[in-house]
């Protein structure tokens, strides 16, 4: 079964919380259907493994919140992942180049998600290629694929890169195989 670690939701329940304020959280987890109410008030600890379908539920306490104005949202969440997981407990992950922390992207994934995807990466230079084979149990959608492309340009901005540009030119939700994803750097 697909799971993810603790440590990301935390990360996006913690923006909510931080842009929104509790109260609006708390009034968007009223909003959703009984069964998702009682997971959505769950505490979760970082360091343990939540069924994947957590990040669909969370979306939808996501859409509760949010407005026309609030664009960026998803890349926010990205990047407020990013910047917990590895400005925390997983610091030690962090490469000292953004080459080498390409290279890592296949063991470091397994940190954060069991069983919810192969990944397969290519390093040329500044550049690199990330290939997400998701599990059938594993859907993402658009909004999970901005923030995890935020997640990874974060990344490599913590590890030292300068000027990540990113792309994500096939997606699963718009009929390919695979997420494809391609960074950039100085």
């Amino acid at each position: 079964m697909p799971e993810i670690k603790g440590v990301l939701l935390n990360a996006w329940a913690g923006l909510l919380k931080e842009r929104y304020g509790q109260e609006a959280v708390d009034k968007a987890i009223a909003g959703l259907k009984p069964e998702d109410r009682l997971q959505a008030g769950k505490v979760l600890l970082d360091s343990n493994w939540y069924p994947y379908e957590m990040l669909h539920l969370m979306r939808k306490v996501t859409r509760g919140l949010a407005t026309a104005a609030d664009t960026d949202l998803s890349e926010k969440i990205g990047q407020m992942m990013a910047q917990r997981a590895f400005g925390g407990v997983y610091r030690s992950l962090l490469a000292k180049t953004p080459a080498k922390q390409a290279e890592k992207f296949t063991s470091i994934s397994d940190f954060f998600f069991k069983d919810t995807y192969q990944l397969k990466t290519s390093v040329e230079g500044n550049s690199c290629t990330t290939t997400y084979n998701y599990h059938p149990q594993a859907t993402p959608t658009r909004a999970i694929c901005h923030s995890l492309e935020a997640f990874w340009k974060k990344t490599f901005e913590m590890c030292g890169a300068e000027g990540v540009q990113s792309s994500h030119p096939e997606c699963v939700t718009s009929g390919a195989k695979s997420c494809v994803f391609k960074f950039t750097w100085k």
